[in-house]
């Protein structure tokens, strides 16, 4: 991004370094686009296998329907609490953690020994797939401001 200053007489220069020279490349936007969905996705990846969970844990269908809902509730959290540190710290870090953090908590979901752990996990899971919007930020910051739309409309979508 540009950044503004006064010279001694009173202009503004622009320094122009930190601008990129035009779109992200292709093969960026198209990791961008699978990453962003796959983050999406693990917000729903439970739902198809409500039975077998059910099954697995012994829950009843109110407690089935608390799989989702908790998920759910996560990713609400996470739009609240995670997304807004991507204008505080560096998005590069704050994409890398968010990811592992992510994988950290699907594999505590897939081992989870019980329904408490498979619920904290899946909140988990809900929370950390905010990481989504923070790339469409990146891809945003990445790009030349002409070019801006096009590769925020890209990332998540493909």
């Amino acid at each position: 991004m540009p950044s503004d200053c006064s010279t001694a007489d009173g202009r503004t220069a622009v320094n122009t370094a930190l601008t990129p020279p035009g779109p992200p490349s292709a093969r960026l936007i198209l990791l961008f686009a699978v990453a962003c969905g796959s983050a999406v996705a693990n917000v729903y990846f439970a739902q198809p296998l409500l039975v077998t969970l059910g099954e697995q844990f012994a829950l009843g269908p109110g407690l089935l329907g608390a799989i989702v809902a908790i998920t759910q509730l996560g990713y609400a959290a996470g739009l609240f609490l995670l997304v807004p540190l991507g204008d505080l710290v560096d998005r590069r870090r704050l994409i890398t953690l968010q990811l592992g953090l992510l994988a950290a908590a699907l594999l505590l979901a897939g081992l989870a020994p019980g329904t408490a752990t498979l619920l904290t996990a899946l909140a988990a899971v809900g929370a950390l797939a905010v990481v989504a919007q923070t790339m469409v930020a990146a891809a945003a910051h990445l790009t030349a401001p002409a070019f801006r739309g096009g590769s925020s409309e890209r990332s998540p979508a493909g």
